[in-house]
């Protein structure tokens, strides 16, 4: 462990026990805690919330939640109207009201090791989206780089990036370069997906480029995300969908789902 973590760890250990009991990484993850505002808080709240979610975890509910996921991701077997239940007592206990605190707490929630924990960070997000402009690019891209299944990518691109760049406009289309040239096909279905609520703002020359970018793609993933995105404006612009499936060339998986609601195959 470098040094600066040492002393860091060393100057706060004695303030809060918790400290000790939370995964450090590095001295970047400690500096990013030390510019919230409320660093003792911050921290007080991930002890709350691993004690308080594992206490209500669920041995026999666990196993089945991790294989419907695949097995990407462990489980505490807590269901969602459980979680809902134990957020609306520890939500208010600890306020946030900046976006560098919000970004520390959604952190390290993002690196414990049960998906529950995730889950809990978006719902954070999503009550906290009066601060989603301030956040940072730096923030997004760790979030879209990590836990990545298509549960947690489409929640951040409904409610994150999607938010982020209606208020950044035009912004997107230099800080996404980096997904969009990605091999990472995730990232490149967050390129086709984070529009889906701008309806008439969509940006119909940039979902041009990123569909026909991964149209011949055999990923699943990705021929969903088409298909999506065009289904999605078409309840905005049907005659444009129409338009656009009949001059390229769409694997059927696209084509279907971008007509489902025209009723035009």
């Amino acid at each position: 462990m470098p040094c600066s973590t040492v002393f860091l760890k060393m100057l706060y250990s004695k303030a809060n026990t918790a400290f000790d009991r939370i995964e450090i990484a590095n001295t970047a993850d400690i500096l990013i805690i030390f510019a919230a505002n409320s660093f003792m808080s911050t921290l007080k709240f991930i002890e709350k919330a691993q004690s308080t979610f594992e206490a209500h975890s669920t041995t026999e509910r666990a196993p089945q939640m991790k294989a419907y996921m695949k097995d990407q991701f462990e489980f505490l077997g807590l269901s969602r109207p459980e979680r809902n239940e134990i957020q609306k007592e520890l939500l208010p206990l600890f306020p946030i009201n900046d976006a560098k605190t919000l970004e520390a707490i959604v952190r390290k929630l993002w690196k414990l090791k049960f998906r529950e924990y995730h889950y809990l960070a978006l719902d954070i997000l999503a009550k906290k989206r009066k601060l989603i402009p301030e956040l940072s690019f730096d923030f997004l891209n760790f979030l879209v780089e990590n836990n990545q299944w298509w549960d947690s990518i489409d929640t951040i691109c409904s409610k994150v990036i999607g938010p982020y760049y209606l208020f950044h406009k035009q912004q997107y289309k230099t800080d996404l370069k980096v997904w969009w040239e990605s091999e990472n096909f995730w990232k490149r279905r967050v390129c086709i997906i984070f529009q889906l609520t701008f309806k008439d703002k969509t940006d119909l020359d940039f979902l041009t480029k990123r569909i026909l970018e991964n149209s011949s793609s055999k990923e699943f993933f990705l021929q969903k995300a088409i298909g999506w995105a065009l289904r999605e404006y078409s309840k905005t612009n049907p005659k444009w969908v129409i338009g656009f499936v009949k001059e390229n060339e769409l694997k059927p998986l696209s084509r279907r789902e971008a007509l489902r609601l025209i009723g035009k195959e």
